[in-house]
């Protein structure tokens, strides 16, 4: 697939290069929690507490990550592969139910 057929949502961090690709409605940029993370510890680092907040909470989220249950490899066996789908829902259904209070 050529870069230019590609439509969904893209994670990648700022590089000024990617932002062609956001021109038009076909990709969504999704950002890095890791990236934005950062900016939070070196805030917090030069003494702005506010940013205390935003890393309990981005903490949150992580403990959320880690125990969601694996991912399966790829797989072309049709069944393997409707078993990753299945997974990628239920991951997905877990992610949304345990995030919503944060």
């Amino acid at each position: 697939m050529r870069r230019a057929d590609h439509a969904g949502y893209l994670q990648a961090d700022a590089l000024a290069q990617y932002e062609g690709l956001y021109r038009t409605s076909r990709v969504t940029h999704v950002c890095c929690w890791a990236h934005a993370r950062r900016k939070f510890v070196a805030t917090h680092e030069a003494g702005d507490e506010r940013a205390a907040r935003a890393l309990e909470l981005i903490g949150q989220l992580y403990a959320v990550e880690r125990a969601l249950p694996l991912l399966l490899a790829p797989s072309d066996d049709p069944g393997a592969a409707e078993q990753r789908r299945a997974r990628e829902e239920q991951r997905r259904a877990a992610r949304v139910r345990e995030s919503e209070g944060i």
